[in-house]
């Protein structure tokens, strides 16, 4: 009976190690499936802070900033500096928006510096639509978005879609945004931010909730103006708001 409670024994550490290193294997598993940021294998340039911003100079950096927040890590964004060194368009002219959910933290909280740099958009649908989606406590500046073609159901913006508690400064849209509710030029809703020295030469259409910069407007506009139509879809009738 000894020698048989000896082997249970064994029998049973060496099941307890195998789980241990299963259990090991799929952290590692895990960990080695986690985004980082930034992109594995990239060698991009900067740390991140205020004096030495990370730089992205591809399309793909760009892209995978989107994928990057949109899977909810939002959050490390925060007090993080970005800055574009080129001009970017993509292959297919298709970009997915950068944040989209806030309920999920894929909002962008970082600092986007775009250099003076052009970045050519086409969204084809969906809503928090813009080359940022969601935005929240952010600062975005001196960007340019040229050759815009986007399209979306609500908070469809050429830039961004919803700006919550953010700044937006030096920046412009040249182009077209069609969406049905919260659609601007600029910017779909504006809440709690601050735009100044932008502009929007767009021709902008939706159902409801419509301007030439800023489709809802919840908060600071300065030294800004747009230009293009601004039609209310359904009856073709033409307005004028936020210029």
């Amino acid at each position: 009976m000894y020698k048989f409670k000896i082997i249970i024994m064994k029998k049973f550490t060496k099941f307890l190690r195998a789980v241990a290193c299963i259990a090991c294997l799929l952290t590692v598993s895990n960990v080695s499936a986690q985004i980082t940021w930034p992109p594995l294998g990239s060698g991009m340039l900067g740390d991140g802070t205020e004096n030495d911003p990370y730089q992205i100079t591809t399309y793909s950096e760009l892209y995978y900033l989107a994928y990057y927040v949109n899977e909810g890590n939002g959050p490390l964004t925060e007090g993080v500096y970005y800055k574009l060194m080129s001009d970017i368009t993509s292959p297919n002219r298709n970009w997915p928006q950068i944040g989209d959910n806030a309920t999920s933290d894929a909002t962008f909280r970082g600092n986007f510096d775009g250099n003076g740099k052009v970045v050519y958009l086409h969204i084809p649908g969906g809503s928090y639509v813009g080359l940022f989606g969601y935005v929240s406590y952010a600062t975005i500046h001196n960007l340019g978005i040229e050759e815009c073609s986007n399209k979306g159901d609500q908070y469809v913006g050429g830039l961004i879609g919803y700006a919550d508690n953010s700044t937006i400064d030096n920046c412009y849209v040249v182009g077209s945004v069609t969406g049905n509710s919260s659609v601007g030029g600029l910017i779909g809703i504006s809440n709690n931010s601050t735009v100044s020295n932008c502009y929007a030469i767009c021709e902008v259409s939706g159902d409801s909730n419509i301007g030439g910069l800023v489709g809802v407007n919840n908060g600071t506009i300065q030294r800004s103006y747009s230009g293009g139509n601004v039609t209310e879809k359904g009856t073709g009738r033409q307005m004028f708001r936020n210029l």
